[in-house]
C-alpha cells in the first residue's frame, strides 16, 4: 500500500495530514490485516516526521536514494 497525502503546495497548512495518516493506518491494520507499515520520507521533511511520530511510527533506518537522504519509518500493529 502506498500513500501520499496532499500536494506540496498544501503542506504545512493544517489540512489534516495527521488525521488522514491515522485513517490509512487503521485501514492497513484492521481491514487489510497488514501487521507492519513502512513509510519513506526525505530526511529533512520535519513536518512529515512529526505527523508519522504522532500516529505511531518510529524511525527505522536512514538511507540514500539517488543522492538524497531519506528516513524509513515503521509502525507495527498494536496488540
Amino acid at each position: 500500500m502506498i500513500w501520499a497525502i496532499g500536494l506540496h503546495k498544501y503542506w504545512g497548512k493544517g489540512y489534516y495530514a495527521t488525521e488522514a495518516s491515522a485513517a490509512l493506518m487503521d485501514y492497513a491494520f484492521n481491514k487489510l490485516k497488514i501487521p507492519c507499515v513502512y513509510v519513506l520520507i526525505e530526511a529533512d521533511n520535519l513536518k512529515s516526521r512529526r505527523v508519522l511520530e504522532k500516529v505511531g511510527f518510529h524511525e527505522d533506518k536512514p538511507m540514500t536514494i539517488d543522492g538524497v537522504s531519506h528516513v524509513q519509518f515503521k509502525a507495527i500493529k498494536p496488540m
